[in-house]
């Protein structure tokens, strides 16, 4: 229930409970000089109690549901620090894994060339793609992978880029 209309409930359960004490104030009175029934005044008492019963329930949910968005805003909050230092560790790690590939492609003594071929073979490109992006032959680009899989002594595209990825599966 929308907080504007928790608080319009409240103002109208203490208007009423207002409303009726005056009553049962009155009708007291009345009922002492014999002129009420006890039934009516007891009936007037039992909505009063109604009313008192229903506000102090609109409370205790009000209460409710405020500690339960403190807590969702704090857990949001966690959730966002969480988040920031994954962040953090994942462009370390992405820092470090291409470390590690220009690590190797020089330990692979590999060209200039070869190394740019070979970051976009790991990247999943075909070989046209390669060569329109570089503005070459395909030709040149099965060229530089062959020479790519002959320095690193693996059979292909597959080994190359498993050669990279095994460790982190």
């Amino acid at each position: 229930m929308p907080k504007i209309h928790k608080l319009a409930l409240a103002v109208m359960l203490v208007i009423a409970i207002f409303l009726s004490s005056t009553d049962v104030f009155i009708e007291f009175s009345d009922f002492l000089s014999g002129d009420t029934s006890s039934w009516h005044v007891l009936l007037e008492i039992a909505v009063i109690l109604l009313a008192v019963g229903i506000l102090i329930l609109v409370y205790l949910e009000s209460l409710k549901q405020k500690q339960e968005q403190l807590e969702l805003a704090r857990q949001l909050k966690e959730t966002k620090k969480q988040l920031e230092a994954s962040h953090i560790l994942l462009k370390e790690g992405k820092k470090h894994f291409k470390n590690l590939i220009e690590w190797q492609f020089r330990k692979w003594s590999l060209t200039k060339s070869e190394k740019a071929i070979a970051l976009l073979l790991l990247k999943g490109l075909s070989f046209k793609e390669i060569a329109k992006i570089r503005h070459t032959q395909e030709k040149t680009v099965r060229h530089h992978a062959s020479s790519i899989y002959s320095k690193s002594g693996l059979s292909g595209r597959h080994a190359l880029a498993a050669w990279f990825f095994e460790d982190l599966l």
